[in-house]
């Protein structure tokens, strides 16, 4: 090593190769002495507290056997470097129960070794020698592994202990002690499970065949499953769920998404998370995987590999909240049950909303002429922001204006025509003046306007424009006007342009403003033989003879 200049340090970390036990002596490499130079001053660091410290006790699999490069692709180097475990190997190569645990005395050295470990965590991955090296029966084997595990429990009783049976192998026959690898597997879940403080793991659940690089080794892939096989076991990690808190009965809700904690490969395609739900329906989505059962109460999910998330909604049932409870067979924690309310239907009054944003009410529209489709395009006014249809509050009558799609009437409204500031002394206007204000969007933009005056009598009308800023009004040479007999409507029909001039605001900005209204000449009145001044006089007084009117029918139906 050089280590440069005086003054450096320089901190050096020895990882050894693999090692094996072919016959008394274990072969491997190891550190017996470091040599330095007397300037320098050499020294051992005291191991940090770095948390919770992890032995593994096993043959050649636990130590990369058959991995490409064993010191970074076996399982327990998986598990350092990309889960963070700290852990250390106690085992080697052709390693099996027998070798250590065959007498009393033996036992007792190894369980000394490992109390001086002082792990918080001591995994038992052991067994496959046992049988396929023909050690000794499954009974026996059995007996020394719940004398191992009692032993360590004494010694050190808050040490968390994990018994996992061997992995797969493409021959698990009867060995010359007549014993099958499922015996060795059967003595370790019976005593496992007869002990409260040991945890039993299916070693069997870690890998398949195809992951193993002979009968007996995992390859490259193999290890890398048995590292995240093996990752959520020792740290139990959560995964957490995100939605929304409430949601309108007879509604899907929005996406739920749960989400994975440790994206380090956690999910290998073949780990599943189920979702069930009270009262609802569930229905998930996750692209690659798997789903068991969808839209249904209870569904199982299996992300593909690497996933880190998916989505999923719940369809209510009734009017009860929902409560969503989370499982799975891979030892990680469960969110705790989810509780999503359900709120009462709120359906809207249509006489309080407008969800045209025209300016006018649902109901009114929908109460207008054609069962709220006052202009016969086949769609409801009040569903439309182009479209809008109200009682004129001058005559009593409906009225309708439509507009080019890409405009959305903003508030529109129809005043008689003596509340102008400036009055039209050649035409008199029966039906009261339209206005209204668009939004196109578009700065210059030439929109048609159309208006329909529902269950009116057809005169010589004019469309009038009336310009409350110069206090003038022309006449719309370009408009036509139609009596539709066959739907009872006087129609009105022409065209305004952002900035031009019939838009009244004068600048092209893309909102138009418009007073327009259907104007009798006063000429076409006198012909008729009737008094202008008095024509005018009863217009304007007649709010106060209607009222007068509906008064006198109250009072004589009172009197009756």
């Amino acid at each position: 090593l050089n280590l440069g200049e005086p003054g450096t340090e320089k901190r050096v970390e020895i990882t050894t190769g693999l090692q094996s036990r072919p016959s008394t002596s274990v072969l491997g490499s190891y550190v017996d002495g470091v040599t330095y130079h007397n300037d320098f001053e050499f020294s051992v660091e005291a191991p940090a507290n770095v948390g919770e410290k992890v032995v593994v006790y096993g043959d050649s699999i636990s130590v990369g056997a058959n991995s490409s490069n064993p010191v970074e692709q076996g399982y327990i180097p998986l598990l350092r470097n990309v889960f963070g475990k700290n852990i250390m190997i106690e085992g080697w190569g052709f390693r099996s129960l027998h070798a250590d645990a065959n007498n009393d005395f033996n036992r007792a050295l190894l369980v000394n070794r490992i109390s001086n470990y002082n792990p918080d965590v001591f995994w038992l991955a052991i067994g496959t020698n046992d049988y396929g090296l023909n050690r000794w029966s499954a009974t026996n084997f059995g007996n020394a592994y719940r004398s191992l595990v009692d032993d360590l429990h004494s010694v050190l009783p808050e040490m968390r202990i994990v018994c996992q049976t061997p992995i797969i192998r493409t021959s698990e026959g009867a060995n010359g002690n007549g014993s099958t690898l499922g015996d060795y597997r059967d003595q370790i879940e019976s005593i496992c499970n007869e002990r409260e403080w040991a945890e039993y793991v299916d070693g069997t659940a870690f890998l398949t065949a195809g992951q193993l690089a002979d009968s007996v080794h995992p390859n490259n892939e193999g290890h890398n499953y048995y590292a995240n096989r093996m990752a959520p076991i020792l740290s139990q990690p959560s995964y957490t769920i995100s939605g929304p808190s409430s949601g309108a009965e007879n509604t899907e809700s929005e996406n739920f998404t749960l989400n994975i904690a440790g994206e380090n490969s956690m999910f290998l395609g073949d780990q599943s998370i189920t979702v069930s739900a009270t009262n609802g329906t569930v229905s998930a989505v996750t692209p690659g995987g798997t789903i068991e059962n969808n839209e249904s109460s209870s569904v199982t999910i299996t992300p593909a590999n690497g996933d880190a998330n998916f989505i999923f909604t719940v369809q209510p049932e009734s009017t009860e909240d929902i409560t969503l409870s989370f499982s799975n067979p891979q030892d990680w924690s469960n969110p705790e049950d989810f509780v999503y309310v359900i709120e009462a239907e709120n359906i809207p009054d249509p006489d309080e909303t407008d969800n045209d944003s025209d300016g006018v009410n649902d109901g009114d529209e929908n109460a207008g002429p054609n069962g709220g489709d006052a202009n016969y395009d086949g769609i409801l006014d009040s569903e439309q922001d182009n479209v809008t249809t109200y009682i004129n509050p001058v005559t009593g009558k409906y009225v309708t204006l439509e507009v080019d799609e890409s405009c959305e009437i903003l508030s529109v409204g129809t005043t008689d025509h003596s509340a102008n500031e400036t009055l039209d002394t050649d035409f008199s206007y029966p039906h009261g003046i339209m206005s209204f204000t668009l939004d196109c969007n578009t700065p210059g933009f030439t929109t048609s306007v159309r208006q329909l005056y529902h269950d009116i009598d057809f005169v010589q009308f004019e469309a009038r424009k009336y310009n409350a800023t110069a206090g003038t009004y022309a006449t719309i040479g370009e408009a036509q006007i139609q009596h539709r007999t066959d739907l009872n409507f006087v129609q009105v029909q022409y065209s305004v342009t952002d900035g031009g001039e019939l838009d009244m605001d004068g600048a092209a900005d893309g909102m138009i403003v418009d007073p327009v209204g259907l104007a009798v000449s006063n000429r076409e009145l006198a012909d008729t033989g009737v008094d202008i001044r008095v024509a005018q006089l009863f217009a304007g007084g007649a709010i106060i003879l209607a009222a007068v009117l509906c008064l006198h029918s109250r009072v004589y139906a009172k009197i009756d």
